[in-house]
């Protein structure tokens, strides 16, 4: 199964966030599926905001379920990340 990962990432170390992901995307994977990491190749961290959520939104809408991070309910993307898959009748993980 193709799974998005959803978790905080403004305001937060950036090397912290690589690795929260980097753990689930293993953990996915070990698990049999295919999981899509939205900070997989570290981005220059340039953009606005604005443009990664694009970015992250475009990933999700290619897979069949969602896994949350732990404080996915704290980060505003994520929310809204988890909302449209809600929405979509995605497959909740985590």
């Amino acid at each position: 199964m193709k799974i998005y990962i959803a978790g905080p990432i403004s305001g937060r170390d950036k090397e912290w966030v690589y690795e929260q992901f980097k753990v689930e995307e293993e953990r996915l994977r070990a698990m049999g599926h295919e999981p899509v990491n939205p900070v997989e190749g570290p981005p220059p961290w340039k953009e606005a905001r604005e443009y990664y959520m694009r970015r992250g939104l475009v990933l999700l809408l290619t897979c069949e379920a969602l896994s949350a991070l732990p404080g996915w309910s704290a980060s505003k993307g994520a929310t809204l990340e988890v909302e449209i898959a809600r929405q979509l009748g995605l497959w909740m993980i985590g």
